[in-house]
């Protein structure tokens, strides 16, 4: 059964796009097959090796806009030296607040990249990128 060619050629372009995704999850997110025994859990890896990519491709397109010639991975082995600390505020019912912080030195920058604004005894964080 013949097609046309230009049917041909988009579904080659999704075969290569397709691959180069399976690419990108095993390499760049190091996603290994895992034998589960429960459905759910099948379906719980599945789904968070879903997420992972989709937040690859939107970190690429954010990097092409933004950052044109930095790659995700270069982005993710700088952020993998990030250490994270706890920021703790108590509320006025007991309970705690807890915001994570990277250091200012480890984001190769002198401002922390992160904004805690209080309002009336709620929090909005807003990160800079």
């Amino acid at each position: 059964m013949a097609e046309d060619p230009a049917v041909l050629w988009d579904r080659y372009v999704q075969l290569t796009q397709i691959e180069a995704a399976f690419k990108c999850l095993k390499s760049d997110l190091g996603v290994r097959p895992i034998h589960h025994q429960l459905e759910r859990r099948v379906e719980a890896h599945i789904l968070v090796a879903f997420l992972a990519y989709g937040l690859t491709v939107t970190l690429r397109h954010r990097l092409r806009v933004h950052a044109p010639g930095l790659t995700p991975r270069a982005v993710l082995e700088k952020l993998a030296g990030i250490q994270m600390l706890d920021v703790t505020f108590p509320t006025t019912d007991g309970r705690r607040l807890v915001m994570p912080r990277a250091e200012p030195s480890q984001l190769g920058r002198s401002d922390p990249g992160m904004c805690i604004v209080f309002n009336k005894g709620t929090a909005k964080v807003s990160t800079t990128f």
